[in-house]
């Protein structure tokens, strides 16, 4: 009769400890299954010859002649000194009035600003103070490389960019000196400045940094409205535009995208094998606390501590689980952002390109991710902690397209100004452009075929690009929404804008 019940005892005894073996075991076994699929894809990315490590993706040496870094600082040093009209309201490049059409800044009688107005005398007044700045800019090389040692194997959140905003301020000083020449019939002048502009944003590329990809666009905005107005005066000759021309065609920003996006990748994956080893350094970076068993038995806040604590779990988690799922699907959608960016190397339609990339992150699952929402307890999915910042990389593109897009047309726009000097009026076709003032016909990245354009009355023309969505509309420069934005590239179509005489 007794041997039932012991029976019974050893089989819960054998039921308990297969239920406490499986529990071990699943996540054992999980973790191991995660970590081999991450590896997997790891060890494929480096068969095809991607760059993974830091030591890889490096910036090159500079040559001695091409490195002006002390220059940059040298002049942002110089302009913290002159913090007057310049700063507050100084003169605007390239100003939209009307869908396609801009008022020629240097032509007006004043710079007005809202309820603001300054004369052009306080302005080149307010100029005259950088005497030792512009000079000094003048004499930087075509092709410079801003090298300022950044210490990489610190990590991206530790590095400081200083020169970044100073670049910003120097390049809004050069475009206000743009201005200010022209008014005064300077136009070889301001074409220097134009073109120390392009260099700025040129020697900025050696960085190999996201956030500085983004202000050497801005910059590159900035050079775009001064090479608009320097385009409208009179007196410019083909010489100066031959060289600025050579400038704006030199200038790249799909190859210096994929350089920065191969470092951002090689960081946080050096970050990534800094946290999994170290569940202290992991804490420390998310900001999180550690509680004292005082503030554990704390009745006041109960609700936030058990947050607290659900949240520790989840780093556990995320050491051991998450972060290997979260790893894979940010190296999957880094590599179509990058795959992107390298077939834009070719003439192949960027709207095309820009819908293929849409089409495999959706397939990714991205749109289920986190959007940058910060990091830190209750404040993130630890589960794609990693991913989320992937996001932002996505609409890099984007950036991209306009960037190369504003590049080209200024290059075509540069070139018909060229034709008209030696011809006296603008070409028929783009065609005619070459091969004396162009080498090749200039097409539009957005649709991969040449920019639309016409010749209009005797000192005008059309030009533009299909835009955003590819789509041509016949030159539409309206926004065909409720938006008031005079952003000349925000139209259905990208026209370069015709001055309003």
């Amino acid at each position: 009769m007794s041997a039932k019940p012991k029976l019974r005892r050893r089989e819960f005894w054998l039921l308990l400890g297969a239920c406490v073996l499986i529990l071990v075991l699943v996540p054992v076994v999980r973790h191991y299954q995660l970590r081999a699929t991450a590896r997997a894809y790891v060890a494929q990315l480096r068969a095809q010859g991607e760059k993974l490590d830091l030591a890889e993706v490096l910036p090159p040496v500079v040559a001695p002649d091409a490195e002006a870094s002390a220059v940059l600082l040298e002049a942002a040093a110089l302009l913290a000194t002159n913090r007057n009209v310049l700063y507050r309201n100084p003169p605007q490049a390239l100003q939209m009035v009307a869908p396609g059409r801009a008022q020629i800044g240097w032509q007006q009688p004043a710079v007005v600003d809202g309820p603001v107005s300054n004369s052009w005398a306080e302005v080149e007044a307010a100029l005259a103070q950088d005497d030792a700045v512009l000079p000094l800019l003048r004499q930087l090389p075509p092709r410079p490389a801003f090298d300022f040692n950044l210490p990489y194997d610190q990590g991206i959140d530790k590095i400081r960019l200083p020169h970044l905003v100073a670049s910003r301020k120097i390049a809004q000083r050069l475009s206000a000196a743009v201005l200010v020449e022209l008014h005064r019939g300077d136009a070889a002048t301001a074409a220097t400045d134009v073109r120390a502009m392009l260099a700025l944003v040129q020697g900025l590329a050696h960085d190999r940094m996201f956030i500085t990809e983004l202000v050497r666009m801005a910059n590159t905005h900035l050079a775009v409205g001064a090479s608009w107005e320097l385009l409208q005066a009179p007196n410019v000759s083909d010489s100066e535009l031959a060289a600025l021309q050579q400038d704006w065609a030199a200038l790249e920003f799909i190859r210096p995208g994929e350089n920065a996006l191969l470092m951002e990748r090689a960081e946080w994956r050096r970050q990534l094998d800094k946290w999994r080893d170290s569940s202290i350094a992991l804490r420390e970076d998310l900001g999180y606390s550690p509680l004292t068993w005082d503030e554990l038995l704390s009745a006041e806040d109960l609700q936030a501590n058990l947050r607290r604590i659900k949240y520790r779990m989840d780093l556990l988690r995320w050491r051991y689980w998450w972060s290997y799922a979260d790893e894979l699907h940010a190296l999957q959608s880094e590599q179509v952002v990058l795959g992107t960016l390298r077939q834009a190397r070719t003439n192949e339609s960027m709207f095309a390109l820009a819908e293929q990339q849409d089409k495999q992150l959706e397939a990714l699952g991205n749109a289920a991710t986190n959007s940058g929402a910060g990091i830190g307890p209750g404040r993130f999915d630890l589960r794609h902690l990693l991913s989320a910042p992937v996001q932002v990389q996505e609409l890099f593109f984007g950036k991209v397209m306009q960037a190369e897009t504003s590049r080209r047309m200024v290059v075509t726009a540069i070139a018909l100004k060229r034709y008209q000097l030696k011809n006296g009026q603008f070409p028929e076709k783009l065609a005619e452009l070459t091969p004396d003032v162009l080498p090749i016909a200039p097409i539009d990245p957005m649709s991969g075929q040449p920019f639309h354009y016409r010749r209009e009355g005797a000192d005008g023309f059309l030009l533009y690009s299909v835009g955003k969505d590819g789509v041509d509309d016949g030159g539409d420069a309206s926004n065909g929404s409720s938006s008031k934005s005079m952003y000349w590239l925000k139209g259905r179509d990208w026209v370069w804008p015709q001055p309003v005489r």
